[in-house]
This record gives structure tokens, C-alpha cells and sequence, in this order.
């Protein structure tokens, strides 16, 4: 073999790396209620100031969250990606608004299959949802009624809530 040539890359190799790597993210420890609760703050605290930039760089740092196998984890997640939205729907941000609620909708909408009678988790995805309707185009309608659906199946699961 002529050494200044390399291999190339072996696919089977790779799909190890990626088992391996997919079954360590499987067995993280779940976030301790005061990471979800410091989270939750962050988010909060961006939202009310308006810090799209401390928004995206908390969504950012806590992507794990995002693609944990727990429900509330993923819904916190989500939730920094709505109040991410929020800001950047203020400051009419068209195209940051749309990939906001996408990225949100895709992140609850794992957490309410992990836990369909989660009313929060479908209030959050028609929020994202309602978000996405409102900015008009192809996506517009299906995001509107799949927002209106999510209400009353929340409204069914919590009446008083």
C-alpha cells in the first residue's frame, strides 16, 4: 500500500462508532429536577429580556436534552425553543420564527409520543404550531389545524388546567 495514500473509510467501522455513540446518549444519567429548573429559568429570564443571542446559545448547550428518551426532558427542551420563537417572532424574524417551531414541534412532538396524556406537552405543540400557521405559505393551514387538534385533546385530557 503506498503510504501517502489513506484507506478508505470502512462503512461498518463507522456504523460501530455510531451504535457506540447512540448507545452511550441511551444510557446518560436523566437531568436533575434543578437542571430542568435552571433551564426553565434561563429561558424564562432570555424571554423576558428579549436575548435571542442567550436563547439560542441555552438551546444550543442543552441539545442532549432535546434527544433524551424522557418526556419532561424533551419538553423542557422544547420549551426554550418556544420562548426562543417568541423572541424572534417580536422582532419579526420571519425565517428565525419558522425554524424555531419547527425545531420545537419536532422536539415535543417525541415527548407527547413517549407521553400522549402529557396536556402540557400538547398545549406547547400547539402553541409551536400556532406560531408556525401564523406566518402563512404552504405550511400555514396544516399548522393551524394541527395546533386547534392539539387544544381540544389537551382541553379532553385536562378540563380545569
Amino acid at each position: 500500500m503506498n503510504p501517502t495514500r489513506r484507506a478508505p473509510p470502512c462503512p461498518t467501522l463507522a456504523a460501530l462508532a455510531l451504535a457506540a455513540l447512540a448507545f452511550v446518549a441511551a444510557r446518560a444519567p436523566a437531568a436533575t429536577p434543578e437542571e430542568l429548573a435552571d433551564v426553565d429559568a434561563k429561558a424564562e429570564y432570555g424571554f423576558f429580556t428579549g436575548d435571542e443571542r442567550a436563547l439560542g446559545t441555552l438551546v444550543a448547550q442543552n441539545a442532549a436534552l432535546g434527544a433524551s428518551a424522557q418526556a419532561l426532558e424533551r419538553y423542557q427542551y422544547a420549551h426554550a425553543e418556544f420562548r426562543l420563537l417568541q423572541v424572534a417572532y417580536r422582532l419579526r424574524k420571519a425565517r428565525d420564527v419558522e425554524a424555531a417551531a419547527i425545531a420545537c414541534l419536532e422536539t415535543i412532538e417525541k415527548a407527547n409520543e413517549a407521553d400522549p396524556r402529557f396536556a402540557e406537552g400538547l398545549v406547547l405543540e400547539a402553541a409551536c404550531a400556532g406560531y408556525l400557521g401564523s406566518l402563512g405559505g404552504l405550511r400555514s393551514a396544516s399548522a393551524r389545524g394541527r395546533s386547534e387538534s392539539r387544544l381540544a385533546a389537551a382541553r379532553e385530557l385536562a378540563p380545569r388546567n
